[in-house]
């Protein structure tokens, strides 16, 4: 069998118009896929391992998480990364399918094996929003119906191998809109020599989904609610004693409020959690209007900016 890399992959060298993409990407993610299984096929067959589909799609995994992370991604069209983006959250699906199945029915062996599981989904949950904030517009509306038609067709149905439930799957796609909305008008709008990325899935367990760096490399990170998800967030944070009464109506009105938390190497971060509906309206995970976001991303940061200056004032005084 052909030995198929993300870095030598045959790619168009100039872009179809927008009406041919979508299907020009399909034809690409379907391509890397099956490339990729080979290629794990043969290799577990080299080490006189049998190949079984789960273990095959797991090392192909592997391999392909391995070499698009030191690919040159930003020589590629767009048509060539977001077909690879795909298919690595293609090539999830099986193993996030058990991790969600062992969280949903507590069999997770132990402690760490639940922190492991949880890492999991996170990380399918963070490449799939990152897909879908940079593919071409015109595959958005339709992508999460295609990409759970394509990957059933071919996990389930041709290699037989457990995927997403329809529930779970409806949910992830749910959680991640307006993250995706977020990250898209946010890229659209961010001046020279500022930086949009996306969570780690470690950041994301602990409340943050993209962080935004200006020029002067200080950072806003967001997590990014529906009106129902941000709503149900300050009724914890008040229930929990962490708001007053006045806190939690300041919140509701300005649609944002600030959560203290830690990286996960124990560095102090604010979390900003935004109601991500009150920044407009959202259609097919894009806002119409890009504009009030990135007001609020600059209302962000001139207030960071406000803060430091009056703790280096007070610091001033002090001494």
């Amino acid at each position: 069998m052909a030995e198929h890399s993300i870095a030598t992959t045959a790619r168009p060298t100039a872009e179809r118009r927008e009406g041919g993409m979508a299907e020009q990407v399909w034809r690409s993610t379907d391509y890397l896929v099956r490339g990729r299984f080979e290629e794990a096929h043969d290799a577990l067959v080299a080490r006189r391992e049998k190949p079984t589909p789960a273990t095959t799609l797991d090392l192909a995994r592997a391999m392909h998480t391995a070499d698009l992370a030191d690919a040159p991604i930003e020589d590629w069209t767009t048509s060539h990364v977001t077909a690879n983006r795909v298919a690595l959250v293609t090539l999830e699906m099986p193993q996030t399918a058990a991790a969600h199945g062992r969280l949903e029915e507590g069999n997770s062996a132990s402690r760490a094996d639940r922190t492991t599981d949880k890492l999991t989904v996170s990380r399918f949950n963070q490449n799939l929003a990152e897909a879908m904030a940079y593919m071409p517009p015109s595959m958005l509306a339709t992508f999460p119906t295609e990409l759970r038609r394509r990957s059933s067709d071919l996990l389930r149905d041709e290699w037989h191998v457990a995927t997403l439930a329809n529930d779970n799957y409806n949910r992830i796609i749910s959680g991640i809109s307006r993250e995706v909305a977020l990250w898209r008008a946010a890229e659209a709008e961010l001046p020279e020599g500022w930086e949009i990325v996306g969570a780690t899935p470690e950041e994301d367990l602990r409340g943050t989904d993209i962080i935004i760096y200006d020029a002067d490399d200080n950072e806003l990170r967001l997590d990014s609610k529906t009106d129902t998800g941000f709503n149900r967030a300050v009724k914890k944070q008040y229930d929990d004693g962490y708001m007053t009464a006045a806190e939690a109506e300041a919140a509701t009105t300005n649609g944002y409020f600030y959560k203290s938390g830690t990286t996960p190497g124990g560095e102090p971060i604010q979390n900003c959690i935004v109601n991500a509906d009150s920044l407009g309206k959202v259609r097919n995970f894009e806002y119409e209007d890009t504009e009030p976001v990135m007001a609020f991303i600059e209302k962000q940061f001139a207030e960071q900016r406000g803060r430091r200056l009056r703790k280096v004032g007070k610091t001033a005084i002090t001494t």
